[in-house]
């Protein structure tokens, strides 16, 4: 019977979210991967647009080794986090084709909102060392 509880409690444990190895970025937001081509970026309360890019830009260079003109896209706008099913997440993919999305045109303005929505790993990270403002 022991084995057979040993099991089950490894089973149990397996199944709970990973946030224990979640990526911490600069501005403290956690960033966790949601499948092989997407990483979701999550914190506590409301984020701005450059807080999440921040953390995108952040997780892409320093725990995936992406270069500094690595494009980052936009997967998903707020919704709530598969890591930590309470929190508010964004979703990010290195590839837009393994994603299922469509790369827009950069634009010169930073949102959560435009689906394909893309910076530079380098211009997404510089957003965690410059005054971040709460706008959108």
């Amino acid at each position: 019977m022991r084995p057979l509880f040993s099991s089950f409690f490894a089973l149990a444990l397996g199944s709970l979210p990973a946030t224990g190895h979640a990526f911490t970025a600069d501005n403290r937001l956690k960033v966790a991967p949601v499948s092989n081509a997407v990483f979701e970026v999550y914190g506590r309360g409301a984020q701005s647009a450059r807080e999440y890019w921040c953390a995108a830009g952040d997780y892409a260079i320093t725990a995936l080794g992406a270069g500094a003109t690595q494009r980052i896209y936009l997967v998903q706008g707020r919704a709530p986090s598969v890591a930590e099913p309470r929190r508010t997440s964004v979703r990010f993919s290195l590839s837009p084709e393994a994603a299922g999305i469509t790369p827009l045109d950069p634009q010169n303005s930073i949102t959560v909102t435009r689906i394909g929505d893309n910076i530079g790993a380098a211009h997404a990270q510089t957003f965690c060392y410059v005054g971040v403002g709460r706008a959108n």
